[in-house]
């Protein structure tokens, strides 16, 4: 808990600097813009170490943070980052919104991706943030239709960048969902090779391998016989690897520790 006070103590400090910076230089979108990633850092450190519950504070600090975001567009309207945190955050308010309105906050999350894309460097991160707010809105509302637009702004996040490890992760997630939703044998296994892009691309990581275990065995539990006892070795496979990673993780930190 202290660290979480330490680092609250930091953002705030943080925010102090820029809302001075904003008022010498008003004409600086770059100010308004930073001063809202601060606050929305702010309120990812009240939620206590889990991003996906929304607090009081929490959500007091992303409207803080919109209308920095705001502010800055309006200076620079093609500001392209500025699209993309705007609707990261309008879309982090929209899973706590909902469903006590009509998700007009994220139909325009959505609209801000889509500037974003029209004006970006890094289509990539923009189209994979796009994807994951479509993917939880999806899984809150089980509308097929969403699922099915996540993907497409995945396809287009691992086109624009194929070595984009938090892509093929969150994509993975996406259609282990719409797997467990659908029952779709073809969306367990592409879940199936989402994971191990993510795994391929990060030697030393071990989520992927987590996921896709489980995942696994919750479409093994669907198949009989050859077909089955198949996919409940590539399990036992895919398991054995999560542990040697982890293995090897484990001996990397003691070293490290043992070199101070």
């Amino acid at each position: 808990m202290a660290k979480i006070d330490d680092d609250r103590d930091v953002y705030r400090k943080a925010a102090e600097h820029f809302a001075i910076a904003a008022k010498i230089r008003v004409t600086e979108a770059d100010a308004l813009y930073n001063w809202g990633n601060v606050l929305f850092d702010l309120s990812l450190a009240a939620r206590d170490g889990a991003p996906e519950v929304m607090t009081k504070a929490a959500e007091a600090l992303l409207k803080r943070a919109v209308v920095k975001y705001r502010a800055a567009l309006a200076i620079d309207p093609q500001f392209s980052d500025a699209h993309n945190s705007l609707a990261n955050a309008l879309a982090d308010l929209a899973r706590a919104e909902y469903p006590r309105s009509d998700n007009l906050i994220l139909r325009e999350a959505f609209g801000r991706y889509e500037a974003a894309l029209r004006h970006t460097r890094t289509p990539d991160v923009v189209h994979n943030n796009f994807a994951k707010a479509l993917h939880d809105l999806a899984r809150i509302t089980d509308d097929l239709v969403l699922f099915k637009k996540s993907m497409v702004h995945f396809q287009a996040a691992g086109a624009a960048n194929p070595n984009y490890y938090s892509v093929y992760l969150s994509w993975g997630h996406a259609l282990a969902d719409l797997a467990r939703r659908t029952g779709a044998a073809r969306s367990y296994k592409a879940a199936f090779e989402k994971y191990r892009r993510a795994a391929e691309i990060e030697p030393t990581d071990t989520a992927a391998h987590h996921s896709w275990y489980y995942t696994i065995l919750e479409f093994a539990k669907k198949l009989k016989g050859k077909e089955k006892a198949a996919y409940l070795k590539q399990a036992a496979a895919v398991s054995a690897e999560q542990k040697r990673r982890r293995r090897n993780l484990e001996r990397r930190v003691l070293r490290s520790e043992g070199a101070r």
